[in-house]
């Protein structure tokens, strides 16, 4: 996940009498990178790195689990690049087992997907609307080189490749 340095390490403490939380103190401690102690995941992660270490810990336990469907969203949060298209395979590759459904804005994470969908909100009569609509290959061509920027045949080029490369 781009990640090549990460140190991970998940910290249990007994408390000395049961809380809200039960008996154990969690606490999920990172050293994103080389030179640099465990610090609190929560207080130390930047989004991107919260959102990989998130995917990482629900592939690992999609094989101990039974749950069938999993939601990210914006697991692109605070990724982009070579990173996002990293979550992308990772995400491909947990779909073969699991149903996954992905709140995203990666045009990376995006083209990866078996099926795609527009949700968009609109706003009439002081009332929001909003609206899910399943994308026609076209039409997802034309999502995805939208999510890379102005559309012009080089963005829809390029959201072929990413489609076809997924």
């Amino acid at each position: 996940l781009e990640m090549p340095n990460v140190k991970f390490k998940i910290q249990i403490e007994k408390e000395k009498t049961i809380t809200t939380r039960g008996f154990d103190r969690v606490e999920f401690l990172i050293s994103p990178n080389p030179g640099e102690g465990l610090k609190p995941l929560a207080k130390t992660a930047s989004g991107g790195e919260t959102s990989r270490v998130l995917l990482a810990i629900k592939t690992i336990i999609a094989g101990l689990s039974e749950v069938g469907t999993y939601i990210f969203d914006e697991i692109d949060s605070g990724v982009s690049g070579a990173s996002s298209a990293a979550v992308a395979r990772k995400l491909k590759s947990l779909a073969a087992e699991r149903q996954i459904i992905c709140v995203t804005h990666s045009p990376q994470i995006a083209a990866a997907a078996d099926y795609h969908f527009l949700v968009e909100k609109t706003q009439r009569d002081f009332a929001t609307f909003t609206r899910i609509k399943k994308l026609t290959r076209r039409e997802r061509v034309q999502e995805i080189a939208r999510l890379i920027g102005k559309i012009s045949p080089k963005s829809l080029k390029a959201a072929e490749e990413l489609i076809s490369g997924a």
